[in-house]
């Protein structure tokens, strides 16, 4: 009996580191879970992605308003200053000695100085 003692001891320490490993079901289980936290995060995340480019369309799109409403209001300042009579540059026939019209009939560089201020004093 002492030598079946002693073979049942060495097989148990043989066994033992073997018996030791969690059984097959646990590990799946805990990769399951893993896996299942996984796909929580990269669905998070993804959702956080959508959310963003919705808000970067949004902002794109109100970005656009506002240039058309500035361009708008641009245009009918300029229109406002052009029916008004106010004139923003001079046409002089002396700078030429003739029409301000040049030859082709458009405005010659020329023929168009910028106003300027009379002296002071």
């Amino acid at each position: 009996m002492v030598g079946d003692g002693r073979y049942a001891a060495k097989t148990s320490q043989k066994e033992g580191p073997r018996l030791a490993a969690r059984p097959f079901c646990l590990g799946y289980a805990d990769l399951v879970s893993e896996l299942a936290i996984l796909l929580r995060l990269l669905a998070l995340t993804a959702r956080i992605l959508l959310l963003l480019a919705g808000l970067l369309a949004a902002a794109l799109l109100l970005l656009i308003g506002l240039l058309t409403g500035l361009l708008v209001l641009l245009a009918r300042v300029l229109v406002l200053i052009a029916h008004s009579g106010i004139s923003l540059v001079e046409h002089s026939e002396e700078i030429t000695g003739r029409s301000a019209l040049g030859s082709m009939g458009t405005l010659g560089a020329s023929a168009v100085k910028l106003r300027q201020r009379p002296p002071q004093g």
